[in-house]
């Protein structure tokens, strides 16, 4: 099905799947998208992660023989959230832990995959957590999934340099 022209461009990528509005209006029926094609709706959000796991892996092996660039953003850390069977109820954290340990294993397997391709030498990685505003407790922290130098109103703190003592 083709999507309407409303919809973001890929942004001259080659290719892209996304999630739109996943988060925006806090909604669960959401489409999940290839290029400019709803590939599923609404989709399945308990397997998300595995989703992107499984593409982020094809397309690794996909390009080893040239340079590339993968940004796999997952949406699980923010609401809602859902993690694949094989992770629910496995985390002391609750639902959010269970998808925290998924995004861990997605993590492993495509480190795992650049081994196994010969690649990881050949590249650069950046790790970048969301340390946003996402699940507050009763007094409207965000504790206990964020330590305390970032804990706050959302977004990356940037924290002084230690003092050398």
């Amino acid at each position: 099905m083709k999507l309407s022209t409303d919809l973001p461009a890929p942004l001259g990528k080659k290719q892209t799947r996304e999630l739109f509005d996943s988060c925006d209006k806090f909604t669960f029926q959401v489409p999940l998208i290839r290029g400019r094609e709803m590939v599923e709706f609404p989709v399945d959000q308990e397997f998300l992660t595995k989703r992107y796991t499984e593409e982020a892996v094809k397309w690794i092996r996909e390009k080893t023989d040239k340079p590339f660039f993968l940004y796999l953003a997952h949406n699980m850390p923010h609401a809602p959230v859902f993690a694949s069977p094989r992770f629910q109820k496995r985390s002391e954290g609750g639902r959010y832990g269970d998808v925290i340990e998924e995004i861990d294993w997605s993590v492993g397997q495509v480190m795992d995959t650049l081994k196994e391709t010969g690649i990881e030498q050949d590249g650069g990685w950046v790790f970048s957590p969301e340390t946003g505003r996402h699940i507050q407790s009763e007094d409207n922290t965000t504790t206990p999934f964020h330590p305390p130098p970032l804990r706050s109103k959302g977004g990356f703190k940037t924290l002084p340099p230690k003092e050398n003592s």
